[in-house]
């Protein structure tokens, strides 16, 4: 796993079209998103995987959207990821 002096190196990153309700979900499967933060281009937040990389969310204020995430591969382990 590659990492730099100020963290990861790489990373990972999903469109959301509600970025409340994915972060929402995320907490409610056991994972702890960072903030959402404001940009000029939409909403972003940062949470790990259950490896602890880096993984980003957005949601932008317009363009095309990839469609729902698989929140089971948040799931914290030992957790029931239903």
């Amino acid at each position: 796993q590659a990492t730099s002096a100020s963290g990861d190196l790489t990373g990972l990153g999903f469109d959301a079209s509600d970025l409340s309700e994915t972060a929402a979900k995320l907490v409610r499967q056991g994972s702890q998103p960072g903030p959402i933060k404001e940009n000029p281009w939409g909403k972003t937040f940062v949470v790990r995987d259950p490896d602890g990389r880096r993984v980003e969310v957005k949601e932008v204020k317009s363009g095309p959207h990839r469609g729902p995430i698989n929140f089971k591969r948040f799931a914290v382990r030992g957790a029931d990821p239903t």
